[in-house]
């Protein structure tokens, strides 16, 4: 995981924590979404392309650790990723 010009640690809540928190405006528009699976993935992919300037194509092979984080701002349990399918 590459982030604004050095490596940070994934298992570093610091590092977690200015990387990949989710701003007022990110909650607006995840909350318009249906479905705690795609409200999930939705974020993964808005902190995702903040932090690294970059999208992915599957926010469920991102390291456990984001996942986790940016799910309990939201208040969904991580496995919901990867329990339901979410359409592209």
């Amino acid at each position: 995981m590459r982030v604004t010009g050095r490596k940070p640690r994934r298992d570093d809540l610091g590092d977690l924590s200015r990387f990949f928190t989710l701003l007022p405006e990110d909650l607006v528009v995840i909350d318009a979404v249906r479905g705690d699976a795609h409200r999930l993935h939705l974020a993964l992919l808005l902190a995702w392309a903040r932090a690294e300037r970059t999208l992915i194509a599957d926010p469920a092979t991102l390291s456990g650790e984001v996942i986790a984080f940016v799910a309990v701002q939201l208040g969904i349990a991580p496995a919901i990723l990867t329990e339901d399918a979410v359409a592209p």
